[in-house]
């Protein structure tokens, strides 16, 4: 038994809330997250959770996943695979199952509800995103991008996740509870900020589906996630000192 292991057994508490019993591994990177193309060799990080905090993830990634993916480009093999598991939880006429059929039609009523469509300009110089074929008011089928509003509250819990999950597997001891986490749009940065963190190590361990980069100085750690290749966002975990504390909180804001 290696030394990890002998840790994870001797944590009996769940690592994210170290109030409730760990009676569970839960997958810090979600299992069904990960692309098709991921090497046979990548050795995916569980960590103990507890059966509560395992129930609010999964509220948080099905909420987090749908949005974000409707905003990359499909043609990513990042991320391409998992594009398409989408696609296909959409498409009830395609169902195993008479049960899976009206299941899928369910759920693609209630986002139908949710969502809205936003035409692509020829020259738009950003990548490709999903598409769609839509129905305009004069009845002419057109291709659109739907587009889905995420909540920040939900990005905020992705990011926890993950700080939590993957310090606590790389340290073997668990943040404490009262640790913030501020968190931020790597996009929202500015441009001097993020040439300068992309200078930091670049950890492949789980590509293609997810790449971070981490610095820890003392009790305080940065991160920067790389989802499929294409969504990016950092973590400041820690007290940060006096006189930075209050840019970073303006920072985390925007």
């Amino acid at each position: 038994m290696d030394k990890r292991t002998k840790a994870r057994g001797a944590q009996s508490t769940c690592v994210f809330c170290l109030v409730r019993p760990a009676t569970e591994d839960e997958h810090v990177f979600p299992k069904s997250w990960y692309p098709k193309n991921t090497p046979p060799t990548v050795q995916r990080v569980t960590v103990p959770v507890c059966g509560d905090c395992n129930d609010d993830f999964e509220v948080a990634e099905r909420a987090f996943k749908l949005p974000v993916l409707m905003g990359m480009d499909p043609t990513n093999p990042d991320g391409a695979s998992v594009i398409d598991g989408l696609r296909r939880s959409w498409q009830f006429n395609n169902a195993p199952t008479l049960k899976e059929s009206v299941r899928r039609a369910a759920t693609l009523r209630k986002i139908s509800r949710q969502i809205r469509f936003e035409l692509r300009s020829p020259n738009d110089p950003t990548p490709r995103r999903l598409e769609v074929p839509v129905r305009t008011p004069a009845g002419l089928y057109v291709r659109a991008s739907p587009v889905l509003h995420l909540e920040h509250s939900v990005a905020v819990k992705i990011c926890e996740k993950f700080v939590r999950g993957f310090h606590y597997d790389e340290v073997n001891v668990p943040l404490p509870v009262d640790t913030p986490i501020l968190f931020q749009w790597v996009k929202n940065l500015d441009p001097e900020v993020q040439a300068s963190i992309r200078q930091l190590p670049l950890n492949t361990r789980l590509a293609p589906g997810l790449r971070y980069r981490v610095r820890r100085e003392g009790a305080c750690s940065f991160w920067v996630f790389y989802l499929w290749g294409q969504v990016e966002f950092v973590a400041f975990a820690g007290r940060p000192p006096p006189e930075s504390s209050e840019e970073l909180a303006e920072t985390s804001l925007k």
